[in-house]
């Protein structure tokens, strides 16, 4: 049995297509997919290395000390999770009149930020509620402001 010209044609077109369909899905779902992302501004933070290190050696100067607390609880009817950062000063009295905001983001969905201001609760503590709801390592990152000086610190939590 002889096989038809038209045949081929359609074969070969439909081999390209699904080709080109299979490689446009991969795509949307790379550009798209919360688990699939790079660091904001990884090329500025890479150029700016230096003055990361500087900053890290800056935190060491000022010697304060974070005490990150995360508890889920239900806020007005919805599951949140309270996040707590308790701040030291150099002598481990509690740190008062900063400015505390925080990027925390689960390390399986890293295209999912969620920010947040921390308000003073208590003498050096400070604390917000915040929608993490997904079980497993969450990443931290803490900029602190009080006065001139600024400290930065990034921690991990497994809830």
């Amino acid at each position: 049995m002889k096989i038809p010209g038209w045949f081929w044609i359609a074969f070969a077109t439909v081999i390209l297509v699904g080709g080109l369909l299979a490689g446009a899905i991969m795509l949307f779902v790379s550009w798209n997919h919360p688990s699939l992302t790079a660091d904001e501004d990884y090329y500025q933070r890479a150029v700016g290395y230096d003055e990361v290190k500087a900053q890290e050696a800056r935190n060491l100067a000022m010697g304060w000390t974070l005490e990150l607390e995360t508890r889920r609880m239900v806020n007005a009817g919805v599951r949140e999770t309270r996040v707590g950062l308790q701040v030291a000063d150099v002598a481990g009295g509690p740190l008062e009149g900063a400015d505390v905001t925080v990027e925390a983001f689960h390390l399986a969905r890293s295209g999912d930020r969620f920010h947040a201001v921390l308000p003073a609760v208590s003498p050096g503590e400070y604390a917000a509620f915040m929608p993490l709801r997904r079980v497993g390592i969450w990443e931290f990152r803490f900029v602190i402001r009080r006065d001139d000086e600024m400290f930065t610190a990034v921690l991990e939590r497994e809830f």
